[in-house]
C-alpha cells in the first residue's frame, strides 16, 4: 500500500510522536495514577473526571508548543530541518493529533481501571482496533501515507468515544 520511502516517513513520524507520548506517560500519566486509585476508593466518578481532565489540559498545552517548536526550527533553518530529516509538519500535526485523542481516552480508562471495570476498557480497545486495521488498510490505499495518519486519528477518536461512554454509564 506504500512505497518503502513512504513506508519509512510513516515510521520516522510515529516514532517522533511515540517520543511525545512517552513523555506524557513519564510526566502526567505515571504521576497521576496513583492518585486515581487512592481517590476512586472515596470520590465519586465526576470528581475523578474533573482531576484527569486538569491533568489532560496540562498535555493539551504542551503539544502545540510541540509543534511550534518544529515549525520554528523548519523556519530558522528555512526548511532545511525537515528537508534533512525527510519531515513532514502537516504529517507530525496529524500524528498528533491522534495522540491528543489518545491521550484523553487513556485518562477515561484510567478512572475505569481505578473502579476495576477493565472490562469496557479491553471492548473498547478490541473495537476500536478491528475498525482501526479497516481504516487503516482502506485509508492508506486511498491516501498514502496521510490516509494511514487519519486512520489513526478515527482509530483514537473511536477509542476515546467508547471509554468516556463507558465513564459516562459509571456516574449514572
Amino acid at each position: 500500500l506504500l512505497t518503502f520511502e513512504q513506508t519509512g516517513q510513516y515510521f520516522r513520524h510515529t516514532l517522533l510522536v511515540s517520543f511525545a507520548y512517552q513523555a506524557f506517560n513519564i510526566a502526567s500519566f505515571n504521576r497521576i495514577t496513583p492518585a486515581i486509585f487512592t481517590e476512586a476508593k472515596t470520590q465519586d466518578i465526576a470528581h475523578l473526571r474533573r482531576r484527569v481532565l486538569r491533568e489532560y489540559l496540562k498535555t493539551l498545552i504542551g503539544v502545540p508548543l510541540l509543534v511550534l517548536t518544529a515549525w520554528g526550527a523548519d523556519l530558522a533553518t528555512g526548511g532545511v530541518w525537515s528537508e534533512r530529516f525527510h519531515l513532514s509538519l502537516a504529517l507530525m500535526g496529524a500524528l498528533l493529533i491522534g495522540f491528543v485523542l489518545r491521550a484523553a481516552a487513556d485518562f477515561h480508562a484510567l478512572i475505569l481501571n481505578a473502579r476495576h471495570d477493565e472490562r469496557h476498557i479491553l471492548v473498547s480497545q478490541g473495537v476500536a482496533f478491528a475498525v482501526g486495521a479497516v481504516l487503516l488498510v482502506v485509508l492508506t490505499w486511498r491516501f498514502g501515507v496521510y490516509g494511514a495518519a487519519f486512520a489513526t486519528i478515527a482509530t483514537s477518536a473511536l477509542y476515546l468515544v467508547l471509554v468516556s461512554r463507558a465513564v459516562r454509564r459509571l456516574q449514572s
